[in-house]
C-alpha cells in the first residue's frame, strides 16, 4: 500500500512599516470522491483561519473546502490577483498530495482518481504552480507550509507516485516553505479534530512576540513531542532573524529579508573604537557581539599529568599575551548570526550532527535554524562549522572596519583561565559548575538519554540543551560561557599535544592536522569531569554540530 500525502501549504506573511495588505488563503480537502476520505483537513483550515483572523489580524482570510481540479486551479488564479504586491500572503492547503517519479509535488483535488489508467500528473495540480502564482504576485513575504503526508491508505494502484513530498524551493527571495515532515516521510492525520501539525501551527502562529523562524522552531518541538518523535517537520527558505507576523511588532518597520548586496554595499559601522582599557566593554554595531578588552599578562596553558588528564593537554607551559586584544563577552548568538545571514544572503547548508541518545548522528534536515531543540535569539548559534564562522568574521570585519577573527588556542585558554591556575576558572570542584557553566547535570536526568548520571555534578544549571548567553557567572575577566554551553572553534590546526606549541598567542596554522581545527570549552553535552579549562577537542573544519559554536576576538593595529 502506498500512502498518499496530505498537503498543507501556508504562505505566511510578514509586517511592514505601514502594516500593509496581508492575505491568507486556506484550503481543506477532505471529502474525496474516489480516494480515501480525510477527517481533519477542513477542521485544520478553519482552525488556522481563526488564528490568522482573530489573533494575527490578517486583512483578508479566505477558507475554501473540498475543491475539485477546476476549482483549485481557479482559486490559485484568483489568488494571483488578490495577493498582487501584498506585504504578506499565507496560503494553506490541507488534503491529499504526493510526488511523482521525478519528485515533482502534486496537490490532489477531491475529484482525483489516481490509478493504473490515470497518473498523478493528469489528476493532480502541480504544487509548484502555487509557487509560480505567488512569485508573479510579487508579495514581499510568502510562507508556504506543506502538511502533505498523512496516514491514509491510497492503494498501490498509483502508477507513478511516492509517499511524502519532495523538497521544493522558490528561486525568489522572501519565501519560507515548511513541510509537516521530512522528504518522503509520512505525517499523521491525528486522532482528534486536528492533525498534530495543524494543532502546533495554531498554537505558535498566534504568538505575536515570536519571529516567524522561532514560531516554526516551536512547531517542530511540539510536533516531535506529540508524535513521540515519529514526525519531524522541516522548513526551507531565506526568511531569517527578526521577521514577525505581527505588523505592529516593535522595531519591525520593514520586512527583513536576506540580501544579496555586495560587500561594498553593506552597512558600515561608524562607531569609534574605544581606547584600550582592560575590562571595558564595547559594541561596534547593534547586531555586533559585545566585546571586552583583555588585560595583557602571563599565564599557564595545559595540564600536569594526572587522573582524567589527556596527553593532548600536555606539556603544561607558560604563555604570554603582550598585545591589546578584545574578546567576545560571550559566544555569537543565534540572533547575531541571523543578522549576518539577513544582510549577506549567505546561509549554512542543511545537515548537522545531533545527539541521538547514544552517539552523534548526522541529520540532513537540521541546521542553525532547527538544531533539534528550541532556542531563543540569545542562545549561542550552533550547527555552524569553521568555514561558516570565517564567513561571519569576514562580514563583521567589513561592517565595522576592524579585524575580527577566531581566537587562537593560546588566546582562548588565557582568557578562560583569567589568571586562575585551578582546573576550572571557579576552582577544582565540578559540583560548583552549575553557577558558572552549562553542561551535563541533574537537569537532564531522565530527559537526555544515553548519558550517565554518575558523570553529572550534584547541582542543576536549569538547562538541558543550550541556554541564553550570560545566564551564569562570569570569570575574572568579565567573560561568560567559556566553559560549557557550546564548544568553540579556534583558529588553530589540530595538534595532538603541545610539543613546540607557541607561547606568544599565535595560532598553529600549518601542519598535517589542518583539515581539522581545535575546539575548546566543552558544551551542554559535556560531563563534569571534562568541564575543565584545559580540555581540548577537534573536528574537521566542515563539521557542523548542535553543540558547536564560536566567539570572536578583535585585534588592534598593534596586534602581531
Amino acid at each position: 500500500m502506498r500512502t498518499l500525502l496530505t498537503l498543507l501549504l501556508c504562505t505566511l506573511l510578514l509586517p511592514v512599516a505601514h502594516a500593509g495588505k496581508r492575505v491568507a488563503l486556506l484550503i481543506g480537502n477532505s471529502q474525496y470522491a474516489q480516494e480515501a476520505a480525510l477527517k481533519n483537513p477542513g477542521n485544520d483550515a478553519r482552525l488556522l483561519a481563526s488564528v490568522l483572523r482573530n489573533e494575527q489580524k490578517f486583512d483578508t482570510v479566505i477558507v475554501r473546502e473540498n475543491l475539485g481540479r477546476r476549482e483549485l486551479v481557479q482559486q490559485l488564479q484568483e489568488l494571483a490577483a488578490l495577493a498582487k504586491d501584498a506585504d504578506t500572503v499565507l496560503v494553506y492547503y490541507s488534503g491529499h498530495g504526493m510526488q511523482n517519479a521525478q519528485k515533482r509535488n502534486y496537490l490532489l483535488p477531491v475529484d482525483a482518481a489516481v490509478n493504473a489508467q490515470a497518473s498523478v500528473e493528469s489528476e493532480g495540480v502541480p504544487a509548484d504552480l502555487l509557487l509560480e502564482t505567488l512569485e508573479s504576485a510579487n508579495a514581499k513575504l510568502n510562507i508556504v507550509i506543506l502538511d502533505a503526508c498523512r496516514n491514509n491508505p491510497l492503494a498501490a494502484k498509483a502508477r507513478s507516485g511516492n509517499k511524502g513530498l519532495a523538497r521544493m524551493e522558490s528561486e525568489r527571495s522572501g519565501f519560507l516553505i515548511a513541510y509537516s515532515t521530512r522528504d518522503g516521510q509520512v505525517a499523521l492525520d491525528g486522532d482528534g479534530q486536528n492533525s498534530p501539525y495543524a494543532s502546533a501551527l495554531a498554537q505558535w502562529l498566534g504568538r505575536k512576540d515570536l519571529p516567524v523562524r522561532s514560531q516554526f522552531d516551536e512547531v517542530f518541538e511540539s510536533v516531535k513531542q506529540a508524535t513521540g518523535g515519529k514526525q519531524l517537520p522541516v522548513q526551507y527558505g531565506d526568511i531569517t532573524g527578526k521577521v514577525y507576523l505581527d505588523p505592529n511588532r516593535s522595531g519591525q518597520a520593514t520586512t527583513q529579508l536576506a540580501s544579496t548586496k555586495p560587500a561594498s554595499a553593506l552597512t558600515r559601522s561608524t562607531m569609534k573604537l574605544p581606547a584600550y582599557a582592560p575590562g571595558k566593554e564595547f559594541q561596534e554595531c547593534e547586531d555586533c557581539p559585545a566585546m571586552v578588552w583583555l588585560p595583557q599578562g602571563s599565564g599557564i596553558m595545559g595540564s600536569q599529568p594526572g587522573t582524567d588528564i589527556r596527553s593532548e593537554e600536555q606539556p603544561q607551559h607558560a604563555i604570554r599575551i603582550a598585545y591589546p586584544l578584545a574578546m567576545g563577552r560571550s559566544e555569537v548568538t543565534r540572533g547575531q548570526w541571523a543578522a549576518f545571514v539577513e544582510e549577506t544572503g549567505y546561509d549554512a547548508p542543511l545537515g548537522c550532527w545531533v545527539f541521538n541518545g547514544r552517539e552523534p548522528q548526522k541529520q540532513p534536515d537540521k541546521s542553525w535554524r532547527n538544531p533539534g531543540f528550541a532556542q531563543s535569539e540569545n542562545d549561542p548559534v550552533v550547527c555552524v562549522n569553521y568555514e561558516d564562522a570565517e564567513r561571519y568574521l569576514a562580514w563583521l570585519s567589513r561592517k565595522t572596519g576592524g579585524k575580527y577573527r577566531l581566537p587562537s588556542e593560546t588566546e582562548w585558554e588565557y582568557a578562560a583561565r583569567a589568571g586562575s591556575k585551578t582546573s576550572r576558572p571557579w576552582g577544582d570542584s565540578p559540583d560548583e559548575s552549575c553557577r558558572y557553566a552549562n553542561g551535563l547535570d541533574q537537569s537532564s536526568i531522565g530527559k537526555l538519554a544515553g548519558t550517565a548520571a554518575e558523570s553529572r555534578p550534584a547541582c542543576t544549571d536549569k538547562a538541558i540543551y543550550t541556554n541564553a548567553i550570560a545566564s551564569y557567572q562570569p570569570n575574572a575577566f568579565g567573560l561568560y560561557d567559556l566553559i560549557g554551553n557550546v564548544s568553540e572553534w579556534t583558529a588553530d590546526c589540530w595538534f595532538a599535544d603541545y610539543d613546540k606549541a607557541p607561547s606568544d598567542g599565535s595560532a598553529r596554522s600549518e601542519g598535517w592536522g589542518c583539515d581539522a581545527a581545535s575546539l575548546r570549552g566543552g558544551d551542554w553535552l559535556t560531563s563534569s569531569t571534562e568541564l575543565r579549562t584545559a580540555v581540548r577537542d577537534q573536528r574537521l573544519r566542515t563539521y557542523r554540530g548542535q553543540y558547536f559554536g564560536f566567539r570572536v576576538v578583535r585585534e588592534m593595529a598593534e596586534t602581531k
